[in-house]
């Protein structure tokens, strides 16, 4: 796909004050779609599972979508602070599930996504318990590579892993940045995703706002 069709999306998150953000990537596969469709698709494929192995003291706050190529085509969704659905105390903030998306090139890396909101009654020993598992097998999981489904789109958008373009910073050291323009531009759709049980990083903590 091109590279004008490639979209980043960014889901704030909130749990016992501390803002959490997931960032994704995804391809949309016909002109008309705008971001505002990135958001409302993404909203109605993940934010059900998501929520379905989060404590209620987690909240989701809005979705902020953008074309890596058209500085023209933005747009916001809010989801109204809804919480997840496991009643009870919530882990410190740093806890979170860990979830691999399976790359299908070697082009790029595997994807990483951290789902912050781990519940006390959803951990044992420091390992997920069954209805947990469950969730991610069945429903979690299968959401993680998916279309993203909008009822009026037929082409539908889909998440994917970008090549980061490694550069060197003015302090000489090395780092790695999305790609700017069609020539460094390869993405490819993850095979699978993976359950990895907790972890004690969530990914991209954000402070104030």
């Amino acid at each position: 796909m091109a590279f004008s069709d490639a979209y980043e999306l960014r889901h704030l998150q909130s749990v016992l004050g501390q803002d959490c953000l997931n960032i994704w990537h995804a391809e949309k596969l016909e002109a008309s779609f705008t971001a505002a469709d990135i958001a409302v698709a993404y909203r109605d494929t993940l934010l059900a599972p998501m929520r379905s192995v989060q404590a209620d003291g987690l909240t989701h706050i809005d979705l902020q979508v953008k074309s890596l190529s058209d500085p023209n085509d933005f747009g916001g969704l809010s989801l109204a602070s809804v919480a997840g659905n496991i009643v009870g105390e919530e882990m410190p903030a740093f806890t979170a599930w860990a979830i691999r998306l399976i790359r299908s090139s070697r082009v790029t890396r595997h994807g990483q996504k951290r789902l912050a909101g781990v519940s006390e009654a959803s951990v044992s020993n420091g390992i997920a318990v069954a209805s947990i598992i469950t969730s991610m097998n069945s429903t979690v999981l299968p959401a993680m590579f998916a279309d993203w489904v909008k009822q009026d789109m037929t082409a539908l958008p889909k998440p994917m892993l970008i090549k980061r373009i490694k550069y060197t910073t003015p302090s000489g050291s090395t780092a790695y940045r999305l790609p700017i323009n069609a020539g460094e531009y390869q993405a490819f759709r993850p095979a699978a995703a993976a359950f990895q049980g907790v972890t004690s990083q969530v990914s991209r903590k954000v402070t104030g706002a």
